[in-house]
């Protein structure tokens, strides 16, 4: 249905171009000017109360690439501008950090602590992934002396859960004694015949020793461990 204002305006206009002479007069004029403002809001009103149908996934997609040319047009033309290179100096040389692998370690563990893919640990060291690595293993890693640090520390707090819940699987520790390696003996030798307890819990109470290579008159830390002394008592 055609507004009032818009079927006055067409007659007008008729009128208009039938006539050389114009057919209204000033107050008319005025008065069909602020009846066409009038009718123009109400118009507007009307179009924001209307609900605006949803739109369709494909006129998001051409929305959303719209806005994206719009920005990128605000941004400069960088094609001519020469590329930032990183000085060395500010780099500082390369580190690669050395691990050697304890008992119960794996490649894994070594990729959580320094969040990276395992992929990665295995290559930096030249080592397979479906292989058991004997103890000793070397493991690199480029890392920076922050980063290291930050492996060792979960690496140490790795050691002392895992102590922590054997202990307490075992009915806790009452201390730490001392064993003096005898000739013919050897880290498993001592580890089941003093306490029972597994190599790696004998290698954790012992970090700075290679018990590969004890030789006899040589002390060892070993726990106390409390089902052990029951028993013994």
């Amino acid at each position: 249905m055609r507004s009032p204002i818009l079927i006055t305006l067409s007659l007008v206009a008729l009128g208009c171009a039938s006539s050389p002479e114009p057919t209204l007069s000033l107050e008319e004029e005025r008065a069909l000017t602020e009846a066409i403002v009038q009718e123009t809001q109400a118009l507007r009103v009307e179009a924001r109360s209307r609900p605006e149908p949803p739109l369709r996934d494909e006129e998001l997609e051409e929305e959303d690439a719209e806005e994206d040319n719009a920005f990128a047009s605000t941004l400069p033309d960088l094609e001519d501008e020469p590329l930032l290179e990183a000085d060395p100096e500010e780099q500082g040389p390369a580190h690669v950090a050395s691990f050697s692998l304890r008992r119960g370690e794996t490649l894994t563990h070594f990729a959580r602590w320094a969040e990276l893919p395992v992929e990665d640990i295995a290559d930096q060291s030249s080592l397979e992934l479906d292989e058991l690595h004997p103890v000793g293993t070397e493991v690199l890693i480029a890392l920076s002396p922050e980063e290291q640090t930050a492996v060792e520390e979960r690496r140490e707090r790795h050691r002392v859960q895992r102590v922590n819940h054997y202990i307490a699987s075992r009915g806790g520790a009452s201390g730490i004694g001392f064993h003096r390696v005898r000739t013919g003996e050897s880290a498993w030798s001592i580890a089941k015949n003093s306490q029972g307890i597994p190599v790696w819990l004998l290698e954790a109470y012992n970090p700075s020793v290679d018990l590969e290579r004890i030789r006899p008159g040589q002390e060892l830390r070993v726990p106390l461990i409390d089902d052990t002394v029951a028993e013994a008592e």
